[in-house]
């Protein structure tokens, strides 16, 4: 690009954040790109208001024009997205509740949501701190019942770990699959939760200690609970290593007051695993941290592999 090209294109970026600001009812002063939002495209808004102004994030949908009738291979979409923040921030729940969204795709090619700006950082200052909101935090939003809440029709259902766990892991052996198997005919499904999909700490916003919201809803699900606890597990050994995943682990059974199976647990352990050592390698990590968290991820798989298959 020429930088005359380069200046038309950001006056046409700050055009259609005039046009957002303007649906509002507001002014826009000034904004900017926020890091972070693999998926979509963020953008924080300085609006003008009475006697100051205020912060709001402009969070566009995954993929194009195509998302206004519903997601394609890109997250739930914006207006289930919107439903799920809207019904979570209602019930009390540390998450941003929507201002607006625009499914007319004619100021960007694609939905968007308005959302408050929260301050706040991805990295907690104190790990153990973190791990003990985060479980609580999950633990709340499993012991919800989707019969009762209002969802999207469209949030996918995550229902058996066990053919998920077989088909992708290289490191099972024979008798291993052929336990799975087995557990698969004998296993129990449990009460449906609403399910975040991706809760690691890097979809937290933590301001002085305290948990201040969990963001990213995009692969928000109905099903098994221990589908999302098995993901947050890996992301915490990954992030803090074993002892404080045990710990997140520990305090989730507290605040669920729930038995649950261990086996079906190491199942969803060795899927989540599998997954995250075959696509770490596109996650642009730094190559120690790669090395660090691929060792560790291996470990959690192999472990869950011996309890899953147990008996």
């Amino acid at each position: 690009m020429t930088p005359s090209s380069d200046a038309s294109a950001a006056g046409s970026r700050t055009a259609r954040f005039r046009q957002v600001a303007q649906r509002l009812g507001s002014q826009l002063l000034r904004h900017e790109p926020l890091l972070g939002g693999v998926s979509a495209g963020v953008e924080r808004l300085l609006l003008a208001t009475d006697g100051g102004a205020s912060r709001w994030v402009v969070w566009r949908c995954p993929g194009g024009s195509e998302l206004a009738a519903g997601p394609i291979g890109g997250g739930i979409g914006a207006a289930s997205e919107h439903q799920v923040l809207t019904l979570l921030a209602t019930a009390g729940f540390a998450v941003p509740k929507p201002l607006l969204l625009d499914m007319t795709c004619t100021i960007f090619d694609r939905p968007y949501l308005v959302l408050p700006f929260v301050e706040g950082t991805t990295t907690p200052a104190n790990p153990e701190d973190a791990v003990d909101q985060m479980a609580a935090f999950l633990g709340r939003l499993h012991r919800l019942d989707p019969a009762e809440l209002e969802l999207p029709n469209n949030l996918e259902r995550r229902v058996s770990p066990w053919p998920l766990a077989v088909a992708p892991c290289p490191a099972l052996q024979p008798r291993q699959s052929a336990r799975l198997a087995a557990l698969a005919r004998h296993t129990e499904e449990p009460r449906p939760a609403l399910l975040h999909g991706d809760l690691w700490p890097g979809n937290v916003l933590w301001q002085d200690g305290a948990l201040r919201a969990v963001i990213d809803w995009e692969d928000a699900a109905v099903g098994d609970p221990l589908s999302d606890l098995a993901g947050s597990r890996l992301e915490v050994v990954c992030a803090y290593g074993s002892e404080l995943m045990e710990r997140f682990t520990t305090r989730y059974r507290l605040e669920t007051a729930r038995r649950f199976d261990d086996q079906r647990l190491a199942a969803w352990d060795v899927y989540v695993s599998t997954a995250a050592l075959s696509a770490m390698a596109t996650w642009g990590l730094a190559a120690d941290v790669e090395a660090r968290m691929r060792a560790r991820a291996e470990r959690f798989r192999d472990h869950a592999l011996s309890v899953a298959c147990a008996g």
